[in-house]
């Protein structure tokens, strides 16, 4: 799980889900993801699931950087209710590798930074409402 983690922070999606394939793969969960040798592996159990959103989102602080280390593999797709630090919610979709849109609603008002393409974009959030960055 480390080294997941360490290949997020470097933005390597391509290695990042080459170990989630390895992680997966046929020899190591059983059908309901439980880990395939004992004992009861927390990190192999529930890790998968928390690598595939961080690949996908990450949020430190007042920082929102959606597709930090996106896969070729998944040139297009969709994640929704993903929540994340500060019980911001976030919804977002790409396409050709590229972030299509950026959804956010907090549960209370507070500020964040979206950081995607090497800018950073204030963005205000009010308590319930949504607010759609799009790249």
């Amino acid at each position: 799980t480390l080294l997941l983690y360490t290949t997020l922070f470097r933005s390597e999606g391509d290695h990042a889900f080459a170990i989630l394939k390895f992680l997966l793969g046929p020899e190591r969960p059983y059908p309901n993801l439980f880990d395939s040798h004992p004992p009861f592996q927390f990190d192999g159990n529930f890790g998968g699931a928390n690598a595939i959103a961080e690949m996908l989102v990450q949020a430190w602080d007042d920082q929102v950087m959606p597709l930090p280390a996106l896969p070729s593999a998944w040139p297009s797709g969709a994640l929704k209710g993903v929540r994340l630090p500060g019980r911001v919610d976030a919804d977002l979709a790409w396409r050709d590798g590229r972030l299509q849109t950026l959804a956010l609603t907090c549960a209370t008002d507070r500020s964040v930074r979206v950081r995607y393409d090497d800018k950073i974009t204030p963005l205000d959030l009010t308590a319930g409402k949504t607010v759609v960055f799009r790249a």
